[in-house]
């Protein structure tokens, strides 16, 4: 394998490299596909050593496409993944059958095309940044695929299979990978700009997703197993002042949920629901402020918008978002009506503390928030009564909050499947739970108490990052709580002891982790603000902005354009006044003012001219560094009737000129060989 060869292998490694950690960083390959895949990539550089082999394996091939058309068949009829996630397996599967077996030029070139692919099939199933770096990293590997590939093609169809010189191609390579990656980013730049972005295949969060601490509108106390810590983030949330942070309580309130059949919560007024309509501001009116309190002005993104959910982090007052409607329920809800394939952001003005809700209906005081399960209460009653003792109700209800707080142990555990009365083994026999156990236990106390009650989900707390000046709500920071109503107003309890992490002020290493963990955190919140949010909305808005600078520039331009104008009409005056200043002048003038116009036209045409003049500097480096000897030597070839075609490399031109006359092949081989050296050679 010649250094072409060589080079090409290695440019079909990176773009496998890339594609396959492009999947890696989608969280949709699940099971054994990366560890597959990552297992025979590292064992695809050891088998190199090895040809015989990689031979024997390349005879196995057809086997294992037709292993892979029966796990694509699978995929799709019993493991019913989505289009996107078969695509993703297929290429992974077919990649690594091209990786371990024997790797000629072809080869080499496909695997680096699945890899693009890879790539291709990743950022459909994500939107995060790093799929921006690795679209990056794509360009100088790719231009090294296709650079090499054309190299050992040439070298493969050489007479003598004598290989192309390296040191100027790799050169040329440099230049074009130089050249080709801010074109690149600039017709990317525009791509993004003319066309607003989908997220596709938007991965569903949830506590139903096998053990994941994420945010759902299902409370289910029938799980078992541990919870594991989701660190995707879900939302940021941003403040006018540090003042309004500080008032806020740290709760993000999402659903409702207030019945419950002894093993898990459901919302009896999904279906009883009002809706509220936008005005020509784009603002929805929820209410009117009733105690004028003070408020809250906040903007919001969600990245989640799979539940159709719009969290509040208080009694909301005015929403504006980029929505046609939204939808209230009777228990102060508050949902958007059509699917979204994109994150939402909106502002919200809303009270800080304790709800005000408008006052609910009596006869769901009554019913709905007082429903209890059939069976399994007589030890839960006796508790709460002995907990709660006398007083008004937000008196009894901070009772039993402080109890469950301070003689319950938070665990990420739920427990036995199977239960007949979760809450009653978690009172009585674990004594540790999830925060969906302690809220569970307190509202069924709360309700045997005679306290209308209901149970809530949303985030709690998140973490404040500092280079975003926002909130970073994690889906392990979902949350369960307890609104019970104390006869005037809905107030909020949390029982759960759930210990919130900061920042260790000795360890250098846990704050140098921080920092980074904020950093990275702030790259991808800039990224779905100007990215993945960039809808026909801000499209507009940035079309409108680009168009108000260039107004600014070209006035700014006109001014001082006039006012040369001005002073040379002056000083042409002051020399001759006899001697008017020509049309001609002015019609330049005017042309300026118009050209300038498009400021946006310098960047193109300087690129264009760099691109222009490196191309012109290599062909007269190239011509320039022909020597004498052999353009002597080519023109006595041609007065001898044997003239070099344009298209025809030296080596070609020697072989059919040693055909011609054997008898000077020695002397042909030799003048070839010198002119190589020369040219090419690093004296």
């Amino acid at each position: 394998m010649n250094n072409a060869h060589k080079l090409l292998l290695y440019a079909a490694r990176g773009l496998a490299l890339i594609g396959l950690v492009a999947l890696s960083f989608t969280e949709d390959m699940t099971g054994f596909w990366l560890p597959w895949s990552w297992a025979l990539f590292t064992l695809s550089f050891l088998l190199d050593r090895y040809p015989k082999e990689q031979a024997r394996l390349r005879h196995w091939e057809t086997s294992g496409v037709i292993l892979l058309i029966a796990i694509t068949v699978a995929d799709i009829a019993f493991l019913k993944n989505s289009v996107f996630v078969v695509v993703a397996h297929f290429l992974l599967f077919l990649q690594t059958l091209k990786l371990i077996g024997l790797k000629e030029r072809k080869d080499s070139f496909q695997i680096g095309l699945i890899g693009f692919f890879q790539l291709l099939a990743a950022c459909t199933l994500s939107a995060d940044i790093t799929q921006a770096i690795l679209l990056i990293l794509l360009i100088p590997v790719a231009t090294a695929l296709l650079f090499w590939n054309y190299a050992a093609r040439v070298s493969e169809e050489s007479p003598t299979g004598s290989p192309w010189p390296q040191r100027p191609l790799k050169k040329l390579y440099a230049g074009i990978s130089l050249t080709a990656l801010p074109m690149n980013i600039a017709m990317t730049a525009a791509v993004f700009f003319l066309f607003p972005r989908l997220t596709f295949n938007v991965r569903v969060p949830g506590f139903a997703n096998a053990g994941h601490s994420a945010y759902t509108d299902q409370m289910n106390l029938a799980q078992s197993g541990a919870v594991s810590q989701d660190a995707s983030v879900a939302a940021w949330m941003g403040f006018n002042s540090d003042e309004q942070r500080q008032q806020w309580n740290g709760y993000l309130r999402g659903s409702i949920q207030d019945t419950f059949d002894g093993r898990q919560w459901a919302n009896s007024h999904e279906e009883d629901t009002a809706r509220l309509m936008a005005d020509h501001n784009g603002i929805f009116v929820v209410q009117p402020n009733p105690t004028k309190s003070p408020t809250l002005h906040v903007s919001l993104t969600l990245l989640n918008t799979t539940k159709n959910t719009l969290f509040t982090p208080g009694t909301p007052l005015q929403i504006t978002a980029p929505l046609d409607a939204l939808e209230r329920t009777r228990g102060e809800e508050l949902h958007w009506t059509k699917q979204l394939q994109h994150p939402l952001r909106y502002q919200m003005l809303c009270l800080a503390h304790e709800r005000h809700d408008p006052p609910p209906d009596p006869t769901r005081l009554e019913t709905i928030y007082r429903q209890l399960p059939k069976s399994g209460l007589t030890r839960i009653r006796a508790l709460a009564e002995q907990v709660a003792g006398t007083g008004s109700n937000a008196e009894r209800a901070h009772a039993l909050e402080g109890y469950l707080r301070s003689h319950y142990r938070y665990s990420l555990n739920y427990g036995e499947s199977g239960l007949e009365n979760p809450i009653q083994a978690f009172l009585f026999e674990s004594h540790a739970g999830f925060c969906l156990h302690f809220a569970s236990a307190l509202a069924i106390m709360l309700r045997l108490e005679g306290i209308p009650s209901r149970m809530v989900a949303g985030y709690y707390h998140g973490q404040w990052n500092t280079l975003a000046q926002q909130v970073i709500f994690r889906e392990q920071d979902a949350h369960a709580w307890v609104e019970a109503w104390d006869g005037n107003q809905w107030i909020t309890l949390d029982p759960s002891p759930r210990a919130t992490i900061e920042a260790g002020e000795g360890s250098m290493q846990r704050l140098w982790s921080l920092r980074f963990r904020q950093t990275w955190d702030y790259l991808q919140y800039q990224w779905n603000r100007l990215i993945v949010e960039y809808d026909l909305y801000a499209q507009l808005r940035a079309w409108e902005k680009l168009r108000s600078r260039s107004d600014r520039v070209s006035a700014s331009w006109s001014r001082w354009l006039s006012h040369w104008n001005h002073a040379h009409r002056s000083k042409t005056s002051n020399v001759s006044s006899s001697e008017p200043v020509t049309s001609s002048t002015e019609s330049f003038f005017q042309r300026m003012k118009a050209w300038i116009r498009w400021p946006q036209t310098f960047f193109i045409l300087a690129l264009l001219l760099s691109v222009s003049f490196y191309a012109a500097r290599y062909s007269a480096k190239n011509d320039s560094e022909v020597p004498a000897f052999y353009t002597q030597f080519l023109r006595r070839m041609a007065q001898q009737g044997l003239e070099k075609k344009p298209t025809e490399t030296a080596e070609e031109f020697s072989h059919r000129a040693r055909a011609k006359w054997p008898t000077l092949a020695s002397h042909i081989r030799q003048t070839t060989q010198d002119y190589y050296r020369l040219r090419f050679g690093k004296k």
